[in-house]
């Protein structure tokens, strides 16, 4: 299972900074009628960022073995072992 959530976190990891460092793009630019939509992503955001912290806590749980330093997160989620 913790193996499963890291591959979840893994996925969403590069996604989620692709749409912190635009939101802060579009937000540095000082749009009024951005603003409100800017937030809103903001907030959604920070959500994400705290479920990966929580991610984060059955990362520590693992119990590495050679070869798992690096690992394709797709496959380890479709073979669901």
């Amino acid at each position: 299972m913790a193996r499963a959530l890291l591959g979840v976190h893994d996925l969403t990891n590069t996604p989620l900074q692709n749409i912190e460092i635009n939101v802060a793009l579009i937000d540095q630019h000082g749009v009024a009628e951005l603003s409100p939509y800017v937030e809103r992503i903001q907030r959604a955001v920070y959500r994400l960022r705290e479920s990966s912290k929580l991610l984060a806590a059955y990362e520590a749980r693992l119990k590495w073995q050679k070869g798992d330093e690096s690992f394709n997160p797709r496959v380890r989620l479709e073979s669901s072992d």
